[in-house]
């Protein structure tokens, strides 16, 4: 028991101590720890995640990483132009490889007959001359190195002939092939041969004529109905006759046919070639290119011109 004398001399308790029964008034119990910094609010409303996404993506934009991760992708995009320069490359290799290891012509030049089956279309697509012929039986010789010869397609499909190697050729000593036919239907030349007619082909029906390489192509012809097209740098010479022509350029070349006698003609020129004709009665020329449309006789013209060519009549 404490003296009443001693009351004024307690020591008050010290704050967030308890008194513990009989405990002197100098034995406290230590305040509880503070509460985390995420019960506070010390960080903000969001989630942990959010909140640490939220660092993050603070820190990226101090240190400039968006624009080392734009850098990356340009580099990315710079590596595949890169790999795409090498495969391009190394296509026009191969392809200049298999050139070198076409085949060459060996030897001198001979003369072989062909017994090929009924042909009234010839498409040429290998650099050659074809001469051709009307007879009432058909023929087919070719002058070339052995070699050449042999590497020749000799496989005709519903009457069309279509003239070219079975294997890529390096090198010849030059190839012609005579084709003499009872009617002729087609010539197309793809390549940059030449096709010319020895004798004038008549009695056709109907019979078209196409150049999209850079050949040329020289006809006479007495047909129904004739149609020409270039879509090359070719050139066409015909002459004869044909009571129905349509005639068309779309590339570079040009038709001469002032000596092709027509009665009605359809002329269509988008190119920046030039055609000439022979109409007696009637002209429809349609010009939408750099080219000129000239002709002979005198027809009954309608013209459409929206091109920086002309229809000028020569007679």
């Amino acid at each position: 028991m404490q003296k009443s004398g001693d009351i004024g001399r307690l020591q008050p308790p010290v704050a967030g101590s308890v008194l513990l029964g009989n405990s002197p008034p100098h034995h406290t119990v230590p305040p509880p720890p503070p509460r985390p910094l995420l019960e506070r609010g010390a960080i903000g409303k969001g989630s942990v995640s959010e909140n640490l996404r939220d660092r993050e993506v603070g820190f990226r934009r101090v240190c400039g990483l968006h624009s080392i991760i734009k850098i990356q992708n340009f580099m990315k995009r710079i590596q595949g132009i890169v790999i795409l320069g090498v495969l391009l490359f190394t296509s026009v290799g191969l392809s200049a490889q298999k050139w070198k290891s076409g085949i060459e012509g060996e030897g001198k030049k001979v003369t072989k007959t062909l017994d090929l089956p009924p042909i009234h279309s010839v498409h040429l697509n290998v650099s050659g001359d074809v001469l051709l012929s009307q007879g009432s039986a058909q023929e087919v010789r070719v002058e070339a190195q052995a070699n050449i010869i042999e590497n020749l397609r000799t496989e005709v499909q519903d009457g069309v002939w279509e003239i070219k190697f079975k294997k890529s050729v390096r090198n010849y000593d030059g190839l012609v092939i005579h084709i003499t036919v009872p009617t002729l239907k087609e010539v197309a030349i793809s390549g940059s041969g030449e096709v010319k007619s020895r004798t004038p082909f008549k009695g056709l029906d109907d019979l078209r004529l196409t150049i999209s390489g850079s050949g040329d192509l020289e006809m006479e012809v007495e047909a129904r109905r004739l149609r020409a097209t270039i879509s090359g740098s070719g050139d066409m010479d015909l002459a004869g006759s044909a009571t129905e022509a349509e005639m068309e350029i779309s590339g570079s070349g040009d038709i001469s046919a002032y000596d092709l006698r027509t009665e009605a003609c359809r002329v269509n020129l988008v190119g920046a070639g030039n055609c000439r004709v022979w109409a007696e009665q009637e002209l429809n020329a349609t010009l939408s290119g750099a080219g000129d449309i000239s002709y002979k006789g005198s027809p009954r013209v309608k013209s459409q011109i929206s091109g920086a060519g002309d229809v000028v009549a020569r007679n």
